[in-house]
């Protein structure tokens, strides 16, 4: 039977008033519908999932207390401060082992490649134990 040559009783029996939505309407609600489940779900991992700032220089380290001891840290662990990489790192276990202990921050300027600028990025992360 041809679309045009049904009845509309045959209409009526499948749900179907002969009006036809227009050819886009169904994807446009399917996809506000989508649009509308992701802002659901997205919008409060955004907004009340945000992280918490952490304290930084000298308020993290005593917060954390995660100080190290540049007397007995291993390179892997002196390489865990700022600006000291595995060379810098080995010249502070060599200096300390043919010099002595470091007393302060300042005593770490005696290593070649540390100043002034190190020595402050540094300081909240470390401690010197007598």
């Amino acid at each position: 039977m041809s679309r045009s040559t049904r009845t509309s009783e045959e209409r009526a029996d499948r749900g179907n008033t002969g009006r036809q939505p227009a050819s886009g309407a169904r994807a446009t609600d399917t996809t506000l519908l989508m649009f509308a489940g992701v802002l659901c779900v997205a919008a409060p991992l955004t907004w009340w999932s945000r992280p918490l700032p952490l304290p930084s220089g000298q308020e993290a380290g005593l917060a954390l207390d995660f100080r190290i001891d540049p007397n007995h840290a291993d390179a892997a662990t002196l390489e865990l401060l700022p600006g000291i990489g595995p060379a810098t790192a080995a010249k502070i276990i060599a200096d300390r082992a043919e010099r002595g202990p470091f007393h302060g921050p300042a005593d770490l300027e005696r290593i070649s490649g540390i100043g002034p600028k190190t020595v402050e990025g540094i300081g909240p992360w470390v401690r010197f134990e007598r």
